[in-house]
């Protein structure tokens, strides 16, 4: 059964040897307050953070840019660590996050399908499988053959969502850039998502697109500066969103 749990969750950023103004010091910064302790100061990302998903479950998380939104789910997927507070996850977790992320810009798409496999810890006769897939699924054509360098955004977002969702994951994590791309290439995300949804336990997704979070999630965090400032069903989230932000 999978399952998150996060039990007063702070997330701080120490900062060393760097000099704020005055008003930086007062007002702090976007997605948390700063602060100082002598010669360092404390960015504080995540705030008392208090939820639980469970099996099932289809979340969504807005925000303003800053807000926490990627944070957080970076701090689920283990690429940051609380400062203090109970992280509790239960489950095989698979992100997608940035769309250059562990690509090797001069080799090839067909050669970084393996690398990207190897670095998601994928069998190695399972990834030469599924390769034939995966290249079908990522629209790019003889392109896979170009180095990545020569890649648009889009394909490499093609090229990684490809490799990331063709693995049965427990939890999946999904930051926002997904709205890079096109209408087709919108299309072609909602139907492998749909995929996803029914083949993974929990879903959080992090999205300025309220359609997407509409479409996708029966859930939803709305964050403010590190903060859960509402947790509740989809409509009603995105209904206190739109009047509050």
């Amino acid at each position: 059964m999978s399952e998150v749990l996060l039990k007063n969750i702070y997330l701080t950023y120490p900062i060393y040897g760097h000099k704020l103004s005055i008003k930086s010091k007062i007002a702090g910064v976007v997605g948390g307050g700063i602060n100082t302790d002598k010669k360092k100061y404390h960015v504080e990302a995540l705030k008392n953070l208090n939820c639980k998903f469970v099996n099932g479950e289809k979340i969504g998380l807005l925000g303003h840019n800053g807000a926490g939104k990627s944070t957080m789910l970076a701090m689920l997927s283990s690429i940051y660590p609380p400062s203090s507070g109970e992280l509790t996850i239960n489950g095989k977790v698979q992100s997608l996050f940035n769309p250059g992320a562990g690509l090797e810009p001069e080799e090839s798409g067909l050669r970084n399908i393996k690398r990207l496999g190897l670095l998601l810890n994928a069998n190695i006769n399972e990834l030469e499988k599924n390769t034939d897939e995966i290249i079908n699924v990522s629209g790019l054509g003889d392109y896979i053959n170009l180095p990545v360098r020569s890649y648009s955004d889009g394909m490499k977002l093609r090229l990684c969502f490809s490799v990331i969702t063709s693995w049965k994951s427990d939890i999946f994590l999904i930051d926002e850039f997904l709205s890079v791309g096109d209408n087709a290439f919108y299309k072609y995300c909602k139907g492998k998502l749909e995929e996803i949804m029914k083949s993974s336990s929990i879903v959080v997704l992090a999205s300025h697109n309220l359609d997407f979070i509409k479409s996708f999630t029966s859930r939803v965090l709305v964050l403010k500066a590190g903060q859960i400032v509402f947790d509740g069903i989809t409509s009603e989230g995105i209904k206190f969103y739109e009047e509050k932000y």
